[in-house]
């Protein structure tokens, strides 16, 4: 260890323990408790961005102490695995038009995802198993299949959360995505109004998403 990483790693673990003592203190305010009654104890203290933040922080500080402590190999506290090359829009910042949309169809081959899920239920480091990257994965129509698998194997503090455009999101879709035992799902929206939304989420429907939203 150089003589610049001991002087300044007690300085960047005081304050990663005070952060993290922060973000702790936040979770368990009644404001960030979710107003619908909702006790999914994975997810329970996560409404809002604040919430969302604040869990984020309190799982990823520990582990950035824990690198800087070993230095050894680390398990990820948030995977996203990408199980379809494909989405369904061409939103103006995205790279998806340019790169993966260039590329031919694949979807993830079974065998590989239980792989995939079978190392990550054995890892107690990993808190968040997200199944979508550079995607809509809610193009997989095995994706149902796919949540049940994780939530089957998984351990109880591991959560699975969606990151969609929101498109695909029917309420026949939320139904089933909720029997298979989803923990969270963020719609990705990125406007405000339709003359925005037509501008920036190209190939998508604002009344569309905004329906299913309203389902959700």
């Amino acid at each position: 260890m150089t003589f610049i990483e001991i002087l300044i790693s007690p300085l960047i673990r005081f304050f990663a323990d005070a952060l993290v003592a922060f973000c702790v203190s936040l979770e368990k305010l009644p404001f960030l408790r979710s107003p619908t009654g909702y006790n999914n104890p994975r997810v329970r203290r996560m409404v809002g961005g604040v919430g969302y933040w604040a869990h984020s922080f309190r799982l990823t500080l520990p582990n950035i102490r824990k690198w800087m402590e070993t230095r050894g190999d680390l398990f990820p506290t948030v995977l996203q695995v990408q199980t379809i090359n494909r989405c369904n829009a061409a939103c103006a910042f995205c790279p998806y038009p340019y790169t993966v949309h260039l590329q031919e169809k694949r979807v993830m081959d079974d065998a590989l995802y239980s792989k995939i899920v079978d190392e990550c239920a054995s890892e107690p480091d990993l808190h968040d198993f997200v199944p979508m990257s550079k995607n809509e994965p809610l193009l997989d129509v095995k994706m149902e299949e796919r949540v049940a698998e994780f939530r089957r194997k998984a351990q109880p503090h591991q959560l699975v959360e969606l990151v969609t455009n929101g498109s695909p999101l029917t309420p026949a879709r939320i139904k089933r995505l909720m029997a298979a035992g989803v923990d969270l799902i963020t719609v990705s929206v990125n406007a405000a109004n339709e003359e925005t939304y037509d501008k920036v989420m190209v190939g998508l429907s604002w009344k569309q998403v905004m329906s299913n939203l309203e389902a959700l």
